[in-house]
């Protein structure tokens, strides 16, 4: 695999603050630099339009829309439909995870989730 450029522009969201904010940390121990978290989907969604990230990390359970709507939304824009995304839940079923993996996500994590188990993932995600 060849090695990821730790500058390049990663979006977290996920509603809850102490889960947004560990995943932040976790890359950052990972070495990525260029990190924004956001709390509501919505906003996330405005400001995928305002900037070219490059691997998106969001969290299933989400109200006004959940991560898979967010995820199908990305999928339908020509900007966006390229960009590596991994789905996060608690508490994930089976259909979930077939339901993330057609709606074009490339990864799922169980939370709570190891800095390893993180890492894992982003690679996966640029394989």
């Amino acid at each position: 695999m060849p090695i990821l450029d730790k500058d390049i522009p990663i979006l977290v969201v996920d509603d809850s603050t102490t889960a947004r904010v560990l995943v932040c940390r976790l890359l950052k121990q990972l070495g990525f630099r260029n990190i924004e978290g956001f709390q509501n989907p919505v906003h996330a969604l405005q400001r995928l339009g305002e900037k070219n990230f490059q691997l998106i990390v969001l969290d299933w359970h989400m109200e006004p829309m959940t991560g898979l709507d967010l995820l199908k939304a990305l999928r339908c824009d020509d900007r966006h439909k390229a960009i590596p995304a991994i789905l996060m839940s608690a508490d994930p079923t089976v259909t979930q995870v077939a339901e993330a993996r057609d709606a074009g996500a490339r990864g799922f994590l169980l939370k709570p989730f190891s800095v390893n188990a993180l890492k894992a993932r982003v690679e996966q995600a640029f394989q």
